[in-house]
């Protein structure tokens, strides 16, 4: 039996409703620590919405969640600066330029202080700023 210090992710009596749509209902599961889980269904099964209510991009309607022992609701800033998410139907940022990519991911975190051209340079891109 896995200890409750042990789960990465612990969803409790999940629920979300999008008016009269219920796209998550009710579903409870956890994720211990080094394990591997999947999220299997059809389309519209609410696989993405349950993903999305744990890292911290939509709110539930009810239910509990936790991740690295944070509530997602209640630390959605610290729970964002741990984790990185890759979304479906992710593609690169081909219409940015690098400047543009890093001022996005800097308010993205809120970083306030970000040295855009600092970091430009130490990564060696200052040739391809404009790209």
């Amino acid at each position: 039996m896995m200890n409750e210090a042990e789960h990465v992710i612990k969803v409790e009596k999940l629920t979300k409703r999008y008016g009269d749509l219920l796209a998550v209902n009710d579903i409870t599961f956890n994720v211990g620590k080094g394990e591997v889980f999947a999220l299997l269904g059809p389309n519209g099964a609410g696989k993405t919405t349950t993903v999305e209510i744990i890292d911290t991009i939509r709110t539930p309607t009810s239910g509990r969640v936790t991740l690295l022992g944070m509530n997602v609701t209640k630390k959605k800033h610290d729970i964002v600066r741990r984790i990185g998410v890759l979304p479906q139907g992710f593609s690169s940022f081909d219409r940015i330029t690098v400047r543009e990519t890093i001022q996005y991911y800097s308010r993205l975190f809120r970083s306030r202080n970000t040295d855009v051209d600092g970091l430009i340079e130490l990564v060696n891109l200052k040739n391809k700023t404009k790209e």
